[in-house]
């Protein structure tokens, strides 16, 4: 049997697809890994994919994801009436070993907005529009892999992964936004 979608790299490593249909459209589009950043394709029937290749997110000012960006989630928005109608979620990796200049977390949880599905702007970062580990919550002290879904009232909710900084260990979180930039994280 074929693969669905290859990697266009030589590494061949893609995966984490997320795949999203908009009501008013024939194609649909999917964000997935490749290589440590993300790449996107669009296809009529799921089956034959045609790569547009990477997203060309770059790092923010706290300087997320220079290093890496994975495991994203992408929605469209046709509830809220905001616009763009396109979010997109991912992880991002700091350029910095271990802590960042500014003492953030190596890892955040990075959104992004697109009118188009095609052409994303990140969130610029700074204070409140990137989710971080809190100082003082060990059990996440790396946060990871968002999976986020829409209410019918528009609140965006998100599953992502704690990561014990110390030992390893990994554990779900659970946060709402009714932005997809500001999330309140449920306590611990």
């Amino acid at each position: 049997s074929t693969a669905v979608l290859r990697a266009s790299v030589s590494t061949g490593r893609v995966g984490r697809p997320s795949v999203v249909h908009r009501w008013d459209w024939n194609d649909l589009l999917m964000i997935h890994d490749e290589d440590d950043f993300l790449s996107m394709a669009t296809s009529s029937d799921g089956i034959h994919w045609t790569m547009l290749g990477n997203l060309q997110l770059g790092a923010d000012d706290n300087g997320y994801g220079a290093e890496s960006q994975f495991s994203p989630t992408v929605l469209y928005d046709c509830i809220s009436g905001m616009e763009p109608s396109f979010h997109l979620w991912y992880s991002a990796e700091s350029s910095n070993d271990g802590l960042s200049v500014d003492g953030e977390p190596r890892f955040a949880i990075v959104h992004a907005t697109s009118p188009d599905g095609i052409t994303w702007t990140p969130d610029p970062g700074g204070s409140g529009s990137h989710l971080v580990a809190t100082e003082g919550t060990t059990w996440r002290s790396e946060i990871v892999e968002p999976t986020v879904t829409q209410t019918a009232s528009g609140e965006f909710l998100m599953v992502f992964v704690g990561i014990n900084g110390e030992s390893g260990e990994r554990r779900l979180g659970m946060a709402t936004s009714f932005d997809g930039s500001s999330w309140i994280v449920a306590d611990d």
